[in-house]
C-alpha cells in the first residue's frame, strides 16, 4: 500500500501553527536530500551501528517510493514512523514512481530481536526495514542519517548495507536542569526530538531546585505563585567577585500542568520517557519559601535563591507535615508522567538545620537512628515505600548511598564512579554520569573564547573514550546493574536556548554512541572525521548553534624538534583552517591550511604554531597552540640534596591578576611541602586570594627531552633552572598549559609560582618523558636544601 502524506496528520490538531513549523522542520527538514551521492563509511549514522556490512553496490531513488507493511500489520505509530522516512524521500526526488519497494517489518520484541533492536537491508531494488514498533523509530533514523544533506538534483543514491543493530544499553539519557534558568515547552520539545534522533531515550527533567518551582501542583498553588519567582539573578560567574553583583530583574516560570502533559504525550511520540525530578530532602529553598512550615525554622524568613551553591534550608524530616506535603505532591507528578521510575534528588544535602532542630532530633532518637544520614535514610526508605505502592520506583543521585539505600532505589553515579560501582555490588541499578566525564555544562575546551561556563573540562574525545561500565571494578555478573549512562545539563550559565545548543553539540554526539555502540565497535577516528562532520553540516545548515571542533592534529601541547610538520585534517564540511607560526592568533588572514606544511626550527630558537577551522557560517574554532622548541641541553647541577619536599611561601589578602604580583607582598608563612605538588592544603573558604611559591630540585632520571605542565586555576609559572618553561598565567578557570625541555639526568632547580582568586584553587604539575606516559611530577623527584 502507497501513503500520501499529503492526506496524513503526524500530529494531533491542537498544534498551534509555531509548534507544527518547528516539528516538521525538525522531523523533515533536518533531512533534506541533496545531490544525488553515496553515504560514506557507516552511512553517517551516529550513533554507529553495531554491525554494518556494505556490497559495494548503490541503489537509486529517483522517483516517489513505496512503502508497504508486511502482511498490511502496523500500528498507528509505526505508521507515523514509515511516513517520516517516505516524505524524506518523497519530496526530494522526481514525481514519478521510482519502483523501489521500501518494506516494514513489525515483529514484537523476542529473545532474537531486542525490544528497540533493528535490521536494515537495502539492495538495489529494494529497502527492508525490520524491527519492533521501537526497533523501527530507531532504524528510521539510521535511513535518515544516510541521506546527504543538501539537495540540487531529483535522485538520492544510498549504499546497498545489511544493517543489524541494538542498543549497548537500555537507559540512555540526558538531562537538563530548568530551575536555575527555565525554558519554554517548544525549546523542551525540541530537546526531546533532538534526543530521539540520536537513539537517546530517556529525558530527565530537574523540575525543582533552589532557585526555582517549575511545576504546577494544583494543591499547593504557592509552589508556582511565590516559589517558582526570584527577586534578581546572579550577573557573571559566582567566583569572579566578592560582593556578588545582581541583575535587578525579577526572574520566573514554571509549567502548567496542561503544558506537562502536552510535553509527555510528544515525549511518547519521540519514544523518549520523561523522568520528573522532584528534588528531596535539599534544594528546597523555593518550597520552603512557598512553605515555611515544610522548614525546621519556619518563623524565619526565606526567599527563593538569587545566586547558585548548596544551602542549608532543607525540608523537614522530623515533621509529619513534611511528608504529607511530598506525598501530595508526588501523586499529582505520577499522574501526569507514566514514568516507572520518579527521580527524588537526594543529592548536596547540608545537616545543619537538622542537627539543631528538635523535630529532626526526636525523630533520630525516636527510631534509634545513628546519625542524620541516616535520618535522610529513613526519608527515602519512606518516600520509595510510598511510590512503590503507586506502582513507581525511586531513581536518586549517589548521595543516597551515605543514608543506606532504599530496597529498590536506582541510583545515579554524579561524583565519580564509586557511588555507581558501589550501589552495582549491593545489585541496584546504576545510571553512570560521573562529572568529569559526562557534565555538558562544563567547557569543551580551555579556550579563554569559551562562554561563560560553571568551568573545568568535558571534551568530544573524553567523552567519546568514556566506557559506562568500570569493568576492573565490578564482577561480570555486577556488570549487569549498570543500566545506563546520562549526560547533565545543569543551567546556573545556560542563560538561553542558543547556548543549550552551544553546549549540547557536538557533545551529544559522542553521548549517543558510547550509549548505544559497544566499545568494539567504537573508532574515534572514523567518528570525528567521517561522521560527525556529516551532523555538523546538518546543524549549520539548521542554523544551530554549535561548538565548532578544532581539527584533528591541532592538539594544546609542547615538543622538541627541529623539524615539526604541521599535518591537520578538518572535522567540518566546506570550512577552512587558518595558522600562524609566530605566535599571533589566527584569523581569515592568517596563512590557509590546504596542505601538509614543514615548519624548521632553528637550534636555540622556537615556533609557536596556533590554528583555528573556520565553519561555512562563519563560526570559529577555539585556536589551539602548539609549542615547539629546539633548545640545548640542561646540564645537570652539582648538587646532591637528600631532604624531601620543596620550600613554599603563602601569600594572601592581596588580589593577585597575575603571578609577578607575588613579588609586590610578603609572603604570610612558609615552610617544607612534602608530596604531589598541590594546592589543596590551601584551599580555603575564608581566604579569597591567595598566592603559593614553590622552590627546590626535581631529579631527573634519565638524560631526555621532556613535556611539561602545569594545570592550574588561576595562574601559574614553572621554571627550570631558572628558565620559564610552562607560562600558565593570568586569571582563569582551569588550564593546562605546556613546555618542554631537553634534561641531563640530575638534579635540576625547579621553581613553580601560582595565585588564585576566589576559589578555584587547582595546580598539579606533569611530566612526559619523550615516548614514555604522562604522570604527575612524583614526590620522589622533589628535594630542598
Amino acid at each position: 500500500m502507497q501513503f500520501n502524506l499529503q492526506t496524513i496528520t503526524l500530529f494531533n490538531k491542537t498544534r498551534t501553527p509555531a509548534m507544527l513549523k518547528n516539528i516538521f522542520f525538525l522531523l523533515i527538514f533536518c533531512y533534506s536530500i541533496s545531490n544525488a551521492q553515496t553515504s560514506s563509511e557507516n552511512g553517517s549514522i551516529i550513533p554507529a551501528p553495531n554491525s554494518y556490512k556494505a556490497t559495494g553496490d548503490s541503489i537509486n531513488l529517483n522517483g516517489q517510493i513505496k512503502i508497504s507493511f508486511e502482511k498490511n500489520k502496523f500500528s498507528s505509530k509505526e505508521l507515523k514512523t514509515a511516513q517520516i522516512f517516505e516524505s524524506a524521500i518523497n519530496k526530494n526526488v522526481a514525481s514519478k514512481k521510482s519502483g523501489i519497494e521500501v518494506l516494514f517489518i513489525t515483529q514484537n520484541p523476542s529473545s532474537s530481536l531486542k525490544k528497540e533492536a533493528y535490521k536494515i537491508n537495502i539492495s538495489t531494488k529494494k529497502i527492508t526495514v525490520t524491527g519492533s514498533e521501537e526497533g523501527l523509530f530507531y532504524a528510521v533514523q539510521s535511513l535518515l542519517q544516510m541521506l546527504p544533506n543538501k539537495s540540487s538534483t531529483k535522485e538520492i543514491k544510498l549504499p546497498c548495507v545489511t544493517i543489524d543493530d541494538a542498543p549497548r544499553y537500555a537507559y540512555r539519557g540526558l538531562h537538563l536542569d530548568v530551575c536555575r534558568h527555565f525554558f519554554t515547552i517548544d525549546v523542551i520539545k525540541d530537546f526531546i526530538a533532538q534526543m530521539s534522533s540520536y537513539k537517546l531515550n530517556n529525558f530527565h527533567w530537574h523540575l525543582t531546585d533552589d532557585q526555582g518551582w517549575r511545576i504546577e501542583i494544583k494543591k499547593y498553588p504557592k509552589l508556582t505563585e511565590v516559589g517558582s519567582k526570584r527577586a534578581q539573578t546572579l550577573v557573571g560567574n559566582k567566583f569572579e567577585r566578592s560582593p556578588y553583583f545582581f541583575d535587578g530583574n525579577p526572574y520566573g516560570g514554571f509549567y502548567t500542568q496542561e503544558e506537562i502533559k502536552e510535553v509527555v504525550k510528544f515525549a511518547e511520540e519521540h519514544y523518549v520517557n520523561i523522568i520528573p525530578e522532584i528534588e528531596m530532602p535539599g534544594h528546597a529553598t523555593a518550597a520552603v519559601t512557598a512553605y515555611p512550615n515544610l522548614s525546621c525554622f519556619p518563623d524565619r524568613t526565606y526567599k527563593v535563591v538569587e545566586y547558585w551553591g548548596v544551602f542549608e534550608d532543607i525540608f523537614c524530616a522530623g515533621k509529619e507535615e513534611t511528608f504529607t506535603f511530598l506525598e501530595d505532591v508526588l501523586t499529582e507528578v505520577i499522574a501526569l508522567f507514566p514514568s516507572e521510575y520518579i527521580h527524588i534528588g537526594g543529592d548536596e544535602c547540608p545537616k545543619t538545620r537538622w542537627k539543631v532542630c528538635p523535630n529532626c532530633q526526636k525523630r533520630i532518637k525516636d527510631l534509634g537512628l545513628k546519625d542524620e544520614h541516616e535520618l535522610q535514610g529513613y526519608l527515602t526508605k519512606r518516600i520509595e515505600k510510598f511510590l512503590n505502592a503507586n506502582g513507581r520506583q525511586i531513581l536518586g543521585w549517589d548521595e543516597m548511598l551515605e543514608g543506606g539505600l532504599a530496597p529498590n532505589a536506582a541510583v545515579m553515579s554524579w561524583r565519580g564512579e564509586s557511588g555507581g560501582i558501589n550501589a552495582a555490588k549491593q545489585k541496584h541499578l546504576v545510571i553512570m554520569n560521573p562529572e568529569q566525564y559526562l557534565y555538558l555544562d562544563y567547557n569543551q575546551g580551555y579556550s579563554p573564547q569559551e562562554p561563560l561556563t560553571v568551568g573545568r573540562l568535558v571534551t568530544v574525545e573524553k567523552i567519546y573514550n568514556y566506557n559506562p561500565t568500570p569493568v576492573d571494578s565490578l564482577t561480570v555478573e555486577e556488570q549487569k546493574y549498570i543500566w545506563g549512562v546520562q549526560s547533565n545539563l545543569w543551567s546556573e550559565y545556560l542563560t538561553s536556548p542558543a547556548k543549550l545548543n552551544y553546549q549540547l553539540y557536538p557533545r551529544m554526539f559522542a553521548l549517543a554512541e558510547i550509549a548505544w555502540t559497544e566499545p568494539q565497535n567504537k573508532n574515534y577516528n572514523s567518528f570525528v572525521l567521517n561522521r560527525m562532520p556529516h551532523h555538523i553540516e546538518k546543524l549549520e545548515l539548521q542554523k544551530r548553534l554549535y561548538k565548532v571542533p578544532a581539527p584533528v592534529g591541532a592538539n594544546e601541547t609542547a615538543l622538541i624538534a627541529s623539524k615539526y610538520l604541521l599535518d591537520l585534517k578538518p572535522t567540518i564540511r566546506n570550512g577552512k583552517i587558518f595558522y600562524t607560526i609566530d605566535g599571533y592568533n589566527p584569523d581569515e588572514t592568517a596563512e590557509l591550511y590546504e596542505k601538509p606544511v614543514t615548519i624548521n626550527i632553528p637550534k636555540g630558537e622556537f615556533r609557536v604554531i596556533k590554528t583555528v577551522q573556520i565553519s561555512p557560517s562563519g563560526r570559529k574554532s577555539s585556536i589551539s597552540k602548539i609549542l615547539i622548541r629546539n633548545p640545548e641541553q640542561k646540564p645537570a647541577l652539582a648538587v646532591k640534596p637528600t631532604k624531601k619536599g620543596l620550600k613554599y611561601e603563602y601569600y594572601t589578602g592581596t588580589l593577585f591578576q597575575q603571578v609577578q604580583d607575588l613579588e609586590l607582598v610578603k609572603p604570610i608563612n612558609s615552610g617544607i611541602f612534602e608530596g604531589v605538588i598541590s594546592s589543596e592544603k590551601w584551599r580555603s573558604k575564608t581566604e579569597r586570594y591567595i598566592g603559593l611559591k614553590f622552590d627546590g630540585y626535581i631529579y631527573i632520571p634519565e638524560t631526555a627531552n621532556y613535556t611539561i605542565s602545569t594545570l592550574s586555576d588561576d595562574g601559574s609559572k614553572l621554571f627550570i633552572d631558572n628558565e620559564l618553561i610552562v607560562n600558565n598565567d593570568g586569571i582563569h578557570w582551569l588550564n593546562e598549559a605546556y613546555g618542554v625541555a631537553k634534561l641531563e639526568k640530575g638534579f635540576h632547580k625547579i621553581s613553580i609560582n601560582y595565585f588564585d582568586q576566589i576559589g578555584g584553587t587547582t595546580l598539579s604539575c606533569f611530566i612526559q618523558q619523550e615516548g614514555k606516559e604522562k604522570q604527575e611530577i612524583s614526590a620522589s623527584q622533589l628535594y630542598y636544601e
